[in-house]
């Protein structure tokens, strides 16, 4: 598909706020987006070796936080670092 119109032509935009605290990944494409909440879950047996949903479930498993736009062509992404207090 990346040889053809309109997908050639796209942008993707990448940007990243690194803190000591926390690292907040936002990224934004030029398509229709998708409504996430209606992939099929990809731990079920169903599923397993559907094409779609594991980066999704990635995110969500070593993320702290994984948002969508209300149009889904936007995600942005969160990590906060762990607290280093000594017990």
């Amino acid at each position: 598909r990346k040889l053809l119109e309109p997908y050639r032509d796209r942008v993707v935009n990448v940007s990243a706020s690194i803190e000591e605290e926390q690292a907040i990944i936002q990224i934004v494409d030029q398509g229709d987006g998708f409504d996430a909440s209606t992939l099929p879950d990809p731990t079920d047996p169903e599923h397993i070796f559907l094409p779609s949903g594991r980066g999704i479930l990635l995110a969500r498993a070593f993320l702290d936080e994984v948002t969508y736009s209300p149009k889904g062509n936007v995600v942005t992404m969160a990590k906060y670092r762990e607290s280093t207090a000594e017990f």
